[in-house]
């Protein structure tokens, strides 16, 4: 218990937050379509907080507006990717593994680099703690990698598919020497929880379009 103490402590403090559920914010009133819920502040954080960059994010409400790219690990309903909703849309398989771009130090910022990498969906080393000291999800269980990626490159029964689309034309490259970064990764947690039902609406406003999901307490 002692050896695992992370990772029965980040269990047990997933599971209070399952049972947490709050509807009715400011933010829940905005996603049901009450164009008065925020103020102009904090739609500008709102619009900061999905704002991906250019090429990802080019409608024109967003220019002005600072590229804060919080949805790369917080999206889908729940805020987080590591959630059912956000892994798979109702009749696909989930995406447990997913590939990225692999980041590079560039004259002390992290920048997105060429290489690829196969990483777990949801789950990111964004260095708290030393990675040599905590493994997070690249550690093992019971003699087995707690990592889907490490699963499947075992050739383990149960492990889910790798990305098949890498390598094709507009695809990324595969990763070199199936290349792995889930050494001390940690599941990208929910800011907030979310209501217990599951809708999914558009709507326009201010001369926008916006998605609002509504999904289940996170997972």
């Amino acid at each position: 218990m002692e050896q695992n103490f992370g990772l029965f402590f980040g269990l047990a403090i997933q599971m209070y937050q399952s049972r947490l559920g709050s509807d009715r914010a400011p933010f829940d009133r905005f996603m049901e379509g009450d164009d008065d819920a925020l103020s102009a502040e904090q739609l500008r954080g709102l619009l900061t907080f999905i704002n991906r960059g250019p090429g990802r994010s080019d409608d024109p409400v967003f220019l002005g507006i600072g590229q804060g790219n919080c949805v790369s690990c917080h999206g889908g309903a729940e805020f987080t990717d590591a959630a059912v909703s956000n892994l798979a849309a109702e009749g696909d398989a989930p995406e447990l593994i997913e590939l990225e771009e692999a980041p590079d130090l560039l004259e002390g910022h992290l920048v997105i680099g060429t290489a690829t990498t196969f990483l777990d969906n949801g789950f990111s080393n964004i260095g708290v703690r030393s990675t040599a000291e905590d493994l997070g999800r690249g550690g093992m269980e019971l003699g087995l990698p707690l990592s889907f990626v490490r699963q499947k490159l075992l050739g383990l029964a149960f492990a889910p598919e790798l990305p098949r689309s890498c390598g094709r034309i507009g695809e990324p490259a595969c990763p070199a020497d199936d290349r792995v970064s889930v050494d001390g990764a940690g599941r990208g947690t929910s800011p907030t929880t979310t209501s217990r039902t599951s809708t999914v609406t558009s709507r326009s406003s201010h001369s926008r379009t916006m998605t609002r999901s509504r999904s289940s307490s996170s997972c």
